[in-house]
C-alpha cells in the first residue's frame, strides 16, 4: 500500500478511531489495531472494541499502490496528532507500508520533514466494521440528534454496570423525536417536532454510543443517516454522518416509565434567574458535603431566596437571590445534579416545579424558552 492523504483527513480519521480502539487487549494485539485500506480513491479506516466500531472514509490524494495495514491505533494516532499538529492547510501525509513489515509515516510540518514507523499487524484477526447499506437509511435532522443527545446524557448514570440507567432512550415518531435519561435520581426529556423519514419505534442506546455519535455528527450537513439490523447477538444501530460511520449495539433493556413525573398538576411554579443561581452554586460547591452534596433553597414569597450548604469543608450562604414564588418553600438537593440540570435550560430565567406535599419527591424544571426541554430531579430528606 502506498497512499497520500491530507493532514488534516488523516488526523480526524485516525482520532475518530481511537475513540473506541482498545488501549490493550488479552486477546491478541489485533484487537487494539486500526485497519487502513486504499483502494478506488478513498482510503477507510476502521477501529473497533466489540461493541461498538467505527468506518470512516477519506478522500485521497493519491493512491499510487492499493492495499491495507494494520496498525496499533492508539500509537498511530497520538505519534501523527503530536508530530503533525501544526501543519500548512494544504499538507499532505504518506502512507506506505515496506518490505521490513512496517507502515511509514512521512510528512511535513513547520519544523521540517518527519517519517514515523510502526509495526504491521496480521489483519486476519481483525474484525471489520459492517459497510453501510444506504438503501435502509432513515433520514434524521442533524441537529435534532445532536441536541437530544446533548440535552439529556447528564442525567443518565456514569455506572456502565447499570444498563437500564446507563443509557439513552430515543424515540422516532411520525413528527416528532424524544430523548430521555435517568439515572434514578433524576430524569430528562428532550423533545424536537422533526420530519422523520422512515425508522419508527423506541432504541436504548448506551451512553458511549450516543455520546460518540454526538460529538462525530457533523452540524455542517442537513441530516445523519441510519437504520437498524438484527444481529445474532442482537440488534445493530448504524449510524452514517458524512464519510463516518459508528455501528453499535443497541441495549436489549427496558426504559423506564418516567411520564407521571414530567407532570405538572398540582405543582405551583416558582421563577429563578438562571445565570445567577448557577453563578451562586458553583461559588457554593466546594463547602457542600462530599457524599450529599446537599444545597438547601429557602425562598420567600416576598421575592427572595437563600442558598445554603454546610460541610466539615466550610458553610456558605447566599441570599437576596430573586425569584418569583406564589408560595414559601425550603427544600434541599444535590447541588451536582440540580446545577447539571438547569445548565440545560434555555433563556435567562428557568421555571422551577415544586409541591410541598409529602408525596412529591423532587422538582420538575423546565426552560422559559424551551418548552422541549423538561427535567425531573430527586429532592433530599430534610435534616434537623
Amino acid at each position: 500500500m502506498k497512499v497520500s492523504v491530507a493532514a488534516r483527513d488523516l488526523k480526524r480519521a485516525l482520532n475518530t478511531c481511537n475513540e473506541v480502539a482498545p488501549i490493550s487487549s488479552a486477546i491478541a494485539e489485533e484487537k487494539t489495531g486500526v485497519l487502513i485500506k486504499a483502494s478506488g480513491t478513498n482510503v477507510v479506516f476502521l477501529s473497533s472494541d466489540g461493541n461498538m466500531s467505527f468506518r470512516v472514509e477519506i478522500p485521497a490524494i493519491k493512491i499510487t499502490e492499493e492495499g491495507e495495514a494494520l496498525v496499533k491505533c492508539s500509537s498511530i494516532a497520538t505519534s501523527v496528532a503530536a508530530t503533525f499538529e501544526e501543519v500548512e492547510e494544504d499538507a499532505q501525509i504518506g502512507l506506505e507500508t515496506t518490505g521490513k513489515s512496517t507502515l511509514l509515516v512521512s510528512g511535513v510540518n513547520r519544523f521540517g520533514k518527519h517519517s514515523r514507523k510502526f509495526p504491521l499487524l496480521n489483519p486476519g484477526f481483525f474484525i471489520e466494521t459492517p459497510s453501510f447499506d444506504d438503501t435502509k437509511a432513515t433520514q434524521f435532522p442533524a441537529f435534532s440528534f445532536m441536541d437530544g443527545v446533548n440535552a439529556v446524557s447528564h442525567a443518565a448514570s456514569k455506572d456502565v454496570s447499570k444498563l437500564n440507567f446507563n443509557c439513552i432512550e430515543m424515540k422516532l415518531l411520525d413528527h416528532e423525536v424524544i430523548f430521555a435519561a435517568t439515572d434514578g435520581r433524576q430524569i430528562a426529556e428532550f423533545r424536537k417536532a422533526a420530519e422523520v423519514k422512515g425508522l419508527r419505534g423506541s432504541f436504548v442506546m448506551s451512553l458511549k454510543f450516543a455520546a460518540l455519535a454526538a460529538k462525530f455528527t457533523n452540524p455542517e450537513l442537513d441530516v445523519v443517516h441510519l437504520y437498524v439490523e438484527d444481529d445474532k447477538e442482537g440488534r445493530l444501530l448504524f449510524l452514517k454522518s458524512g464519510g463516518t460511520v459508528l455501528v453499535g449495539s443497541l441495549l436489549n433493556a427496558t426504559f423506564p416509565d418516567y411520564a407521571a413525573f414530567l407532570k405538572t398538576d398540582g405543582f405551583s411554579k416558582a421563577i429563578f434567574p438562571k445565570e445567577t443561581f448557577l453563578a451562586i452554586l458553583q461559588g457554593m460547591q466546594p463547602t457542600v458535603d462530599v457524599k450529599s452534596h446537599r444545597l438547601v433553597i429557602d425562598a420567600k414569597k416576598s421575592g427572595t431566596a437563600m442558598l445554603s450548604t454546610s460541610s466539615i469543608s466550610g458553610e456558605a450562604e447566599s441570599s437576596d437571590l430573586n425569584v418569583s414564588t406564589p408560595e414559601d418553600f425550603v427544600l434541599h438537593f444535590d447541588s451536582h445534579l440540580l446545577q447539571g440540570t438547569i445548565r440545560q435550560t434555555k433563556g435567562e430565567q428557568f421555571e422551577f416545579y415544586f409541591s410541598r406535599d409529602a408525596k412529591a419527591k423532587g422538582v420538575l424544571i423546565k426552560s422559559t424558552k424551551d418548552e422541549g426541554f423538561k427535567a425531573f430531579v430527586c429532592s433530599l430528606k430534610q435534616t434537623d
